[in-house]
């Protein structure tokens, strides 16, 4: 297991499998709110942003009508179509109880990312979560990583993020953590070029098996 005393965790795309989800709330949203399909492909090079940034690079006008839909649909369908990566649970017990401290760090709406957390029962062994709400700068930025080991009373040289975007591993990296990118990121590798993570990893279950 790694030393690091601190593990922070992205969310979506990394303890959730909400791939599935995001997917049909942008498809709806596009539909109902602009009247078009938006190819995939745009649409999740943007994935790791706050919503209403995500929804700006569309339609900088409608960008608040189109948060409010895909917020309706996103928490209509949530619990249907949310899934946990395999091994999540099993990983943070192990951390738990090898003593390890765990936050979320995500650029999801608070109330949205505890009720993820919640369905599969992951709740119970994270000690802190920052969300969207908590910094007036969101990742690539520092500030969410380094409120999250503010709040744990840790430092960055004892911490690991971990996260499948290429704006978790910058966001560690500029707050001075080591950091863990995860294999099967649907992100390009080439989108993490100047920024690349010190470890990859094929599994959530690396983690408890790294040295």
């Amino acid at each position: 297991m790694l030393k690091a005393n601190y593990f922070l965790f992205d969310l979506d795309g990394t303890l959730l499998d909400t791939g599935d989800l995001i997917y049909h709330s942008f498809e709806y949203t596009f539909h109902k709110v602009l009247g078009k399909k938006v190819p995939w492909e745009q649409i999740h090079q943007f994935w790791g942003r706050p919503l209403l940034d995500q929804m700006k690079m569309f339609s900088v006008d409608k960008a608040e009508e189109m948060l409010a839909v895909y917020r309706e649909h996103n928490a209509q369908h949530h619990d249907r179509l949310a899934q946990v990566t395999p091994g999540a649970s099993a990983v943070l017990a192990a951390l738990k109880e090898a003593g390890k401290v765990i936050g979320v760090v995500t650029s999801k709406s608070t109330p949205m990312a505890w009720r993820g957390l919640q369905l599969f029962d992951l709740d119970q062994y994270i000690d802190t979560l920052v969300g969207a709400e908590d910094t007036s700068q969101h990742k690539p930025n520092p500030d969410p990583v380094v409120l999250a080991l503010e709040k744990l009373g840790g430092a960055p040289d004892q911490a690991v993020m971990i996260g499948d975007s290429p704006y978790d591993i910058e966001a560690g990296l500029r707050a001075g953590t080591y950091t863990i990118g995860l294999d099967w990121t649907i992100f390009p590798k080439t989108s993490f070029t100047g920024r690349e993570p010190h470890l990859w990893i094929e599994s959530l279950m690396d983690l408890v098996e790294a040295e």
